[in-house]
């Protein structure tokens, strides 16, 4: 039965229930107690499948949508510093679609002094000749949405940092984080 039509039939048994003396086809006599509880459960049932009055979206694909928020709450874990963290020389964290590479830089270094290149899949990132990350990243980037520049670090006086930002090809949220930059690497 099509949801318009199961809802009207619901609705008329529902008030044939609540008032005997209507002047309904289907007078409570004729349907039984049995069949207006069932009716009043038909018409909770709908509303609360297609989420009437709820102010929740009303159409199942919505309704997909919500269920999936509700789940990725529940799946998400309490501590969220897995998705960030520090490494040698370096610490990083990220957004939906970015992540943010931050280095600090030894004094007098310049921006002729880096050496930056990303790939869709790896990257290459020395600073006044050490190697910072060298290798392949966890997931694929946007190279040519990628970008760095050099920063005075906040509440450092005069140091100054590189910051570096990955652009991610495809936005994460909840469990699908980055767990680190480079493959094989537990937080770095």
């Amino acid at each position: 039965m099509a949801p318009a039509r199961l809802l009207a039939a619901a609705a008329s048994l529902s008030a044939a229930a609540c008032d005997p003396d209507s002047s309904n086809e289907a007078p409570l006599s004729a349907v039984g107690w049995h069949g207006a509880i069932v009716a009043a459960c038909l018409l909770v049932g709908v509303l609360t499948f297609f989420g009437a009055g709820t102010g929740t979206a009303s159409t199942p694909q919505h309704k997909g949508l919500a269920e999936e928020r509700y789940f990725q709450k529940l799946l998400e874990p309490d501590d969220e510093s897995k998705f960030s963290g520090k490494g040698d020389g370096f610490s990083w964290s990220q957004t939906v679609s970015e992540v943010v590479v931050e280095v600090p830089l030894p004094a007098g270094a310049r921006a002729r002094d880096v050496a930056c290149r990303v790939l869709p899949a790896s990257l290459s990132l020395a600073v006044c000749g050490q190697a910072v990350l060298q290798g392949s990243l966890l997931r694929k980037v946007l190279p040519d949405d990628s970008d760095w520049v050099l920063e005075d670090a906040p509440g450092q006086g005069e140091g100054r940092l590189l910051r570096l930002t990955l652009v991610k090809r495809s936005p994460t949220a909840g469990l699908q984080h980055w767990t680190s930059v480079l493959a094989g690497a537990s937080s770095g």
